[in-house]
């Protein structure tokens, strides 16, 4: 967090903070031999997911995109500050957008890419089942340029920069869209109506049948939906895209589950339970690390059988020693029952499920868990708070 000064400058401050994290940026970069930060569209090095940060070099990003902010803060005018963050959903419809339509589709070559192409021409070469309106799609480009993610160099003619790469069709990252990005847009509809209902009415509104997204769901006209798992089955490739996209929220966090949690120390025939796994894309990156120095750990995903479907593909194709060497197993199971795996040097891993639940929920999952394990067992478990200010 940054230093407040009664009395001071803000800014001074905050510009003091902002060039020694980007100076802190540069030098461990060149000590990397990796290049600097660009808009170019192309990956930087340090967008693997294999590759984990100097200590040093993370911290100093979210020094500088805490500084950046926090001067956009502190500067903007109050149409501005008011503007921005009423229309936030347009910035993030325009993305969701962009990667429905599969536009990075139509750029043929890494030339085109650079140069850009005319609207006109973009859109002729969408498919026919996903093309838009030009006009509108433009504008909506101009506003994904106003975040750096796309840039208009002529009139009409746009070309993708780095960030617009998340949106690479297939890719995990542009998985998350939809339904990720897409069911948060939803969902928030209907945050007001839920909160003052509750409160209100007294009704308990932290079931899964009464959850903002389903709310909103209903109020569509999709009222055979329960909960946003049967959202996500009801559709085949919703599924296969939600589960893929777990991968690709390993960006916000796999380098610090790499390098912060002691792997190496836990017991060499660990068990490795990851409860509401998905495709397990976590676990096969964990097990990948470990796969020489730990020949005798194993992983065991748990989750509804359609994930687990999903996650033998993904270890087929991205892990298949595993599968071979039996050292990864698919077993279908309710977390809010009591996990069947009760050995000793298990470890419960559980990534981005307890957020999804309300207090109540959470407390069975955890007591499914702890009922369970054994005096050797440990949990572990990770989840977001807040993004970084």
């Amino acid at each position: 967090m940054l230093p407040h000064h009664d009395g001071q400058y803000p800014l001074i401050s905050l510009l003091s903070s902002l060039t020694a994290s980007i100076h802190a940026i540069e030098e461990e970069l060149k000590s990397a031999g990796m290049p600097p930060f660009t808009l170019h569209p192309r990956w930087h090095p340090l967008d693997s997911l294999d590759i984990v940060p100097s200590p040093r070099l993370h911290e100093a990003r979210r020094v500088a995109m805490a500084s950046a902010n926090m001067i956009k803060t502190l500067v903007q005018d109050v149409g501005t500050a008011m503007m921005d963050m009423a229309s936030r959903s347009l910035d993030q419809a325009a993305y969701i957008l962009t990667a429905d339509i599969r536009l990075l589709d139509v750029y043929r070559t890494d030339q085109e890419r650079l140069d850009g192409l005319h609207i006109t021409e973009m859109v002729a070469r969408l498919p026919k089942t996903k093309r838009v309106d030009g006009q509108k799609l433009a504008r909506c480009l101009r506003l994904l340029s106003t975040d750096h993610w796309w840039v208009e160099p002529s009139p009409n003619v746009f070309a993708p920069l780095r960030w617009a790469l998340l949106n690479i069709p297939d890719s995990p990252t542009w998985a998350y869209a939809d339904p990720g990005s897409a069911t948060i847009l939803v969902a928030s509809t209907a945050v007001v109506s839920h909160m003052k209902v509750q409160v209100q009415t007294h009704f308990d509104c932290d079931t899964v049948e009464t959850a903002p997204f389903v709310r909103a769901i209903h109020a569509m006209g999709n009222q055979h939906i329960r909960d946003y798992w049967g959202y996500l089955e009801e559709d085949p490739d919703r599924l296969a895209r939600f589960a893929r996209s777990m991968e690709g929220t390993g960006h916000c966090d796999y380098s610090a589950i790499k390098a912060d949690y002691p792997w190496e120390s836990l017991p060499l025939d660990t068990t490795f339970v990851d409860v509401g796994s998905g495709q397990g894309s976590v676990a096969l990156h964990i097990l990948r690390m470990l796969y020489d120095t730990r020949p005798k750990w194993t992983v065991v995903l748990q989750d509804r059988s359609g994930p687990l479907e999903e996650g033998k593909r993904f270890w087929a194709r991205e892990l298949p020693a595993a599968l071979v060497d039996k050292r990864v197993e698919f077993e279908p199971h309710d977390f809010f029952a009591h996990n069947p795996r009760k050995g000793p040097h298990t470890v419960y891993w559980l990534r981005a499920v307890l957020h999804d639940w309300s207090n109540e929920y959470a407390i069975k999952i955890l007591k499914a868990i702890r009922i369970s394990c054994h005096p050797t067992s440990r949990g572990v478990y990770l989840c977001p708070i807040l993004s970084g200010t």
